[in-house]
């Protein structure tokens, strides 16, 4: 598949992801964590209040449906998109067992069409996941507030050392702790360990 290795699937969870927030594929250790660090950093300079104001505007289903959009685009290659439903391949509903797999070719040129697509996409969840948890986190000190003083102080999130989350929707947070976006990566860094080691240990289901 040229730069990235497996399926096209699991190229889009990692080795895209990784080139396109400049995280070198075998970084490690303290080395990962300045480079998820300078990639949340630009990705979040990147990001204007209009931006926010416009992603958080939308609900869960629209943003689903942005990324089957990027999954059915044909420079994807994922499959290709007919008038109700996105086939395997022209003529081809599904890959039945026998059947030779496509191959995609991801070359400079796919990940430089990639590239814009997942930062874009890392950046609205980032913004989206901090409306989602200043929401929560507001709905859940209403009650204490109503109580007065006295009322048990609730728990708080922490990261890092951090006692607030900063939510990328609020720009007045912006300067604070580390934000959203930073979950996102350090998630997706979870995945792959997890991964990782399911492969090393043949665990089933295979991470795909």
């Amino acid at each position: 598949m040229g730069t990235c290795q497996g399926n096209l699937h699991s190229a889009w969870d990692s080795c895209l992801v990784k080139q396109a927030v400049s995280i070198a594929a075998n970084a490690s250790g303290g080395q990962l964590e300045q480079q998820i660090a300078a990639a949340v950093a630009q990705l979040e300079q990147e990001i204007t209040d209009a931006d926010r104001a416009d992603w958080i505007a939308t609900g869960p289903v629209d943003w689903a449906n942005e990324s089957l959009s990027a999954a059915e685009a044909p420079a994807t290659g994922y499959c290709v998109k007919t008038t109700d439903l996105c086939a395997y391949e022209a003529g081809n509903v599904a890959l039945d067992v026998g059947e030779a797999e496509k191959t995609v070719t991801i070359d400079a040129a796919y990940v430089a069409m990639s590239t814009p697509i997942i930062r874009d996409r890392l950046k609205r969840a980032g913004v989206r996941l901090g409306h989602l948890l200043d929401e929560a986190l507001a709905s859940e000190a209403r009650p204490a507030a109503r109580q007065g003083p006295a009322a048990r102080p609730r728990p708080v999130a922490r990261h890092g050392g951090s006692r607030r989350i900063r939510s990328w929707s609020r720009p007045q947070d912006r300067e604070s702790t580390p934000g959203s976006v930073i979950s996102l990566l350090r998630s997706w860094e979870a995945g792959e360990a997890i991964c990782a080691t399911r492969t090393k240990l043949a665990l089933s289901p295979a991470c795909d």
